[in-house]
C-alpha cells in the first residue's frame, strides 16, 4: 500500500533524498484492536475496532449495546443492537478520507459496579489487546474514534484539561485514531 504525504507533514527521511510525497507500507486488512478494562480481577470487553476490506466498524462492550460502522463506500450508521439510532450523512469512501472525520465518541463509567452489563472479555482473537485499569484510569472516561488521512493526525483535537491516551494505528488506509480521556480528573492550575 501507498499513502500520499501531505506537503507540510513531518516525517522522517533519509538525508540528502528531498521531501517524500508517498510513503509505502505493510497494509492489514481485516485487523482488529480491543480495549480492555480491568480491575485486577475481572476483565470487561470496553471497545472493539474492527477494520475490513467491506469498512470500519466500532463496539461498545454493553451486550446488544451502540455500534456504529462506515463502510468503504463512505456509508454511515449508528445502532443499539440491530435499531438505527440516527440516519447520517454519507461520508467520503474510505480511500478519499481527508482530515480526520470522528465515527465514535461516547462518555462511560468504568468504575467496577457499573461494568456489570458489559461483556467479560475471554481472551477473544484480536490482532491488538490493550488493557485500561480502572483502579488508576477512569471511572468517567470519554473515548472518541476517528478516521484520519495519513499522516493528518495533527488535525485531531486533544484534550490536554484532562489525561488522555492517545492511540494511532497507521498500517492501514485511513488510519484509525482512538482517543480515551479520563474525565473524572481535570489538571490543577496554579
Amino acid at each position: 500500500m501507498k499513502a500520499r504525504v501531505p506537503s507540510g507533514a513531518l516525517v522522517w527521511q533519509k538525508l540528502c533524498t528531498g521531501a517524500a510525497r508517498e510513503m509505502a507500507f505493510e497494509g492489514v486488512c481485516p485487523f482488529s484492536v480491543c480495549w480492555v478494562i480491568t480491575d485486577g480481577k475481572h476483565r470487561w470487553k470496553y471497545l472493539l475496532v474492527n477494520r475490513r476490506k467491506s469498512g470500519v466498524y466500532v463496539a461498545l462492550g454493553l451486550k446488544g449495546g451502540f455500534h456504529s460502522s462506515y463502510h468503504a463506500n463512505g456509508t454511515q450508521h449508528w445502532k443499539v443492537g440491530r435499531a438505527p439510532v440516527a440516519k447520517l450523512e454519507k461520508g467520503p469512501p474510505l480511500e478519499d478520507v481527508k482530515g480526520c472525520i470522528q465515527i465514535a465518541s461516547s462518555g462511560s463509567t468504568i468504575a467496577t459496579k457499573a461494568l456489570t452489563g458489559y461483556a467479560e472479555f475471554k481472551d477473544a482473537m484480536a490482532d491488538k489487546i490493550i488493557y485500561v485499569d480502572n483502579r488508576t484510569f477512569g471511572p468517567g472516561v470519554g473515548a472518541s474514534v476517528y478516521l484520519v488521512e495519513p499522516f493528518a493526525h495533527g488535525q485531531i483535537p486533544l484534550n490536554t484539561d484532562q489525561p488522555s491516551f492517545f492511540y494511532l494505528i497507521t498500517h492501514m488506509v485511513p488510519w484509525l485514531a482512538v482517543v480515551l480521556t479520563d474525565q473524572s480528573r481535570t489538571r490543577r492550575t496554579a
